[in-house]
């Protein structure tokens, strides 16, 4: 494997439509599409953010656990928004997600043609 293909730290869980964690900040709440102990991304609702932009919240998901992040944004690009965690989600918590969609959503996160 080269470094290029190894880039990332943190395995980064995709949801399907419909079993996204949702982040509120303040007033404001936006479904997460991507999560990993230390970034998510999520819908820019329109809205621009700055590079280095604070971001801080609670991040709940859909068994009703709650937790708090905080981090910076680190993109805003194509409506989305991606955010580098300084305080983000454990491992047992991203380990239980990933569980719960493979269990939920059966074939979603198979690679693309891995067929039986």
């Amino acid at each position: 494997m080269n470094n290029r293909a190894n880039r990332r730290g943190h395995f980064r869980l995709r949801y399907p439509p419909g079993a996204e964690p949702v982040l509120t900040t303040g007033s404001t709440a936006r479904t997460v599409v991507e999560l990993s102990e230390r970034g998510l991304r999520f819908s820019d609702g329109g809205r621009t953010a700055t590079l280095a932009e604070r971001v801080s919240g609670v991040l709940r998901f859909p068994d009703g656990t709650e937790l708090a992040v905080e981090g910076a944004v680190v993109r805003s690009v194509g409506g989305w928004i991606a955010v580098r965690l300084t305080r983000g989600v454990h491992l047992g918590r991203m380990i239980a997600e990933q569980r719960r969609i493979l269990r939920e959503y059966p074939g979603f996160l198979r690679p693309v043609g891995d067929e039986d």
